[in-house]
């Protein structure tokens, strides 16, 4: 399953913590001790280094793709600017395009590439790694439905049942467009008539 980026971005004290004991329980009792995200985001920009080291170390030590975007979140979150960081990224983008499952790739590509959601998901369309339907997909979730009407439109076949009804939680005059056009075989546009 595919979260909104939004909602992942919301980032809350406890997640912090349980982020930063998780990479460094030695040092629990000092992590918990902090009751505001502006004092704890102090305590980790005093010791920067080390816990870039550490959060680089836990990185590579992650087997589980969900994990990993949590911590790709967090990383992103603290080290965002450090090069230490970047070449990670850089070295981690080769091997997420490799992906098979094209929800996992999507979901580290987002907090590994520097572009936003649409130019993303257009790019990873364009150079064959998802096909319309994941773009449709992936459209849907971050909430861009033109997107995703723009890419279910270019079906030559009937989009599957579920995502069909998803694209409709969303916007059911457009689905039922969808449905009549892919029925009748009629071009389509997104203008309202």
């Amino acid at each position: 399953m595919l979260d909104n980026y939004l909602d992942l971005m919301n980032i809350t004290l406890e997640d912090m913590q349980s982020y930063f004991i998780n990479i460094d329980p030695s040092n629990q009792v000092k992590l918990v001790s902090c009751f505001n995200i502006k004092k704890f985001k102090n305590m980790i920009n005093d010791q920067y280094d080390y816990y870039l080291q550490l959060g680089i170390n836990h990185l590579y030590e992650v087997n589980d793709y969900a994990v990993m975007e949590k911590e790709l979140v967090m990383m992103n979150y603290f080290f965002h600017d450090a090069p230490a960081f970047a070449s990670v990224k850089k070295a981690m983008k080769k091997l997420v395009l490799g992906l098979k499952n094209p929800i996992s790739m999507y979901r580290l590509l987002r907090h590994i590439m520097n572009l936003d959601k649409r130019s993303l998901i257009s790019l990873l369309y364009v150079k064959g790694y998802i096909s319309l339907e994941n773009a449709a997909y992936f459209s849907i979730v971050e909430n861009e439905i033109e997107d995703a009407y723009a890419y279910l439109s270019r079906l030559n076949h009937e989009p599957s049942e579920a995502l069909l009804a998803l694209y409709a939680s969303y916007d059911l005059l457009g689905a039922m467009r969808l449905t009549y056009h892919m029925t009748n075989k009629k071009p389509l546009s997104y203008a309202y008539a």
